[in-house]
């Protein structure tokens, strides 16, 4: 048993039709339970056409909860997938028999359990001729949304209750949140409509897989999902799919699921973890969670940088997670953080037709606001003006060469990118913006960093890359300036290679390393008085756990790091 935390299995539907002799699957499900302490299951009732009898659900939960674990119910509301052309298919909800089907399969369900999960497929994808006449004028943004909202209400919730009133019913939300408004998921609606909510935090390879997710998503749409509905976001939820070509990326959802201090956690599915060639990824799993369990019992709420992601938004897509890939620590929220000391906005805050306003008011009220190169775009012809004489122009410089401001004229030593780096031209107006680092072209530079002084407050615009895997390349002098703007607890971590920070109200850090090498660590600011403390969560005698940290420091790759920072009094 887990002291931070509760474990889920998701059985699919196909999962439980394979269970033909019970004494057999005894044996079988015991090579999970052996390494991973199980304490509750979903069990599927629906999924791509597919059902289970009632009589064959009632003797697997009865099975279930012979051995202790609690059971839930669960539905797939898609389409036979044998059908679809390209990719996954929704169930039409233009379609009298899907709506049909979807109020007799969550009726059927509540039935059996007294709550059920909606699988993050409960989303509209369909673009039929019926579909297609029914949005009319409407975007398809806003067409499914709206139906997706009646849905839930009308076939969903309606459907269950009337068939057992006191069912709770959980919607399970995707990895790509960008897109969420785009397939209808309002989670600014349906976080009433349903009990509870459920987190998608599968992270694979950002490059080889068409999502291109980074690994820190797994912590930062826990953290972005709790403020959505705070409490009830009862977990994290991660899978094995294209984890197979490197192991660490099966555990690392795991971890960084962790660092969030879920609730819960959901391994998707039985029937892979069980597959002869995915059984040796169990015992690593149950490693993961030994070591996670062991480090929460130090560590408290997480916080970072507030970074404003207003309810279907999208632009810059998952640029959050690129730079918490190199560090940088971030409590994502759907509302405006106004009394925030230091707020992160990228190209989705533009969603916000007040975003100006809000930005001119925290600089005004002595806040730091850290402003993408992307957000100036789509905001520079809406008022941008008032604040900052800077533009991004639709010019490009690519280099390798960056400088950090030595002074208000010069730049200082040069450093060497790890890769080429493309960056779009800002225009600024000298002596009215101040360049912090640039990027060194042949005859030009084009800012990297740029402040502003406004009000009581500072503006920096950080010039994102037009690919923004080369944050990864760019060398630490040249993000100086943004470590010390987006310290979090006084300290601001840096180190040349991809690992991220998390930190906690209980004045403990936790980092992760995401390097294929060994690399240095180093503290780029640390605000007087505060002294950093090296924690050996996993000594047995915790009295001779912790030591002064001696930087720089080397971390092996894949390592995970807890520093206790010692705010001390009287230092200046």
């Amino acid at each position: 048993m887990y002291r931070h935390f509760k474990i889920s299995v998701y059985c699919t539907v196909h999962d439980l039709l394979n269970i033909t002799d019970f004494d057999s699957f005894r044996e079988t499900f015991s090579q999970l339970t052996k390494h991973v302490h199980v304490d509750h299951v979903y069990l599927e009732t629906y999924r791509s056409r597919v059902r289970i009898e009632e009589e064959q659900m009632k003797r697997v939960i009865s099975f279930f909860e012979s051995i202790g674990i609690r059971v839930s119910g669960g539905i797939t509301p898609t389409r036979d997938e044998r059908l679809n052309r390209f990719g996954f298919s929704s169930l039409c909800y233009s379609d009298p028999d899907d709506l049909a089907l979807l109020e007799e399969v969550c009726a059927m369900t509540a039935r059996l359990f007294d709550d059920f999960i909606l699988d993050d497929f409960f989303f509209d994808n369909c673009r039929c001729e019926r579909c297609i006449e029914q949005k009319g004028e409407m975007s398809w943004s806003d067409f499914r949304c709206a139906r997706m909202k009646k849905v839930s209400e009308a076939c969903v919730i309606t459907s269950a209750r009337r068939a057992n009133p006191k069912v709770k019913v959980t919607i399970k939300y995707p990895n790509w949140y960008a897109s969420y408004h785009r397939t209808g998921y309002c989670p600014e609606a349906q976080k009433d409509i349903f009990d509870a909510i459920y987190t998608g935090t599968e992270t694979r390879d950002s490059r080889m897989t068409q999502q291109n997710l980074p690994k820190y998503l797994s912590y930062f749409l826990m953290r972005y999902m709790e403020n959505v509905k705070p409490t009830l976001n009862l977990g994290g939820w991660f899978d094995l799919f294209e984890c197979s070509g490197n192991p660490l990326d099966y555990t690392r959802q795991i971890l960084l699921t962790a660092w969030s201090r879920p609730k819960s956690m959901t391994f998707f599915c039985l029937g892979m973890l069980l597959a002869p060639e995915y059984r040796s990824f169990i015992p690593m799993a149950g490693d993961a969670l030994a070591m996670a369990d062991q480090i929460l019992e130090y560590s408290g709420s997480p916080i970072g940088v507030p970074a404003y992601v207003p309810y279907a938004s999208e632009g810059e897509n998952y640029i959050h997670n690129f730079l918490g890939m190199r560090g940088f620590s971030f409590e994502p929220t759907p509302s405006y953080p106004t009394d925030a000391k230091c707020v992160f906005l990228s190209e989705c805050a533009a969603k916000d037709d007040s975003i100006v306003e809000r930005i001119r008011k925290s600089l005004a009220e002595g806040a730091d606001v850290v402003c993408t190169s992307g957000l100036v775009a789509r905001i520079q012809d809406k008022g941008w003006e008032s604040i900052a004489s800077m533009t991004i122009s639709n010019r490009h410089i690519s280099t390798n060469i960056f400088a950090a401001a030595e002074n208000a004229l010069a730049y200082g030593p040069r450093a060497i990118a790890r890769a080429t780096v493309q960056l779009p031209v800002i225009e600024y107006a000298t002596n009215d913006a101040w360049v912090l680092s640039a990027g060194i072209g042949e005859e030009t530079s084009v800012p990297l960093v740029i402040g502003v002084n406004y009000g009581r407050g500072r503006l920096f615009v950080f010039n994102i890359p037009e690919d923004f895997g080369q944050i990864y390349a760019l060398p630490e002098n040249a993000i100086k300036p943004l470590r010390e703007a987006l310290a979090v607890n006084g300290v601001a971590m840096a180190c040349e290679g991809r690992f991220s920070v998390f930190a906690y109200d209980t004045d403990i850090m936790l980092l992760q390393s995401f390097s294929e090498n060994y690399e240095t660590l180093y503290p780029t600011m640390v605000e007087p008085g505060v002294r950093i403390i090296e924690v050996n969560p996993l000594f047995e005698q915790r009295d001779k756990s912790e030591r002064n940290a001696i930087f720089p420091m080397v971390i092996a790759p894949g390592s995970t790091h807890m520093f206790r920072l010692i705010h001390e009094k009287g230092v200046d």
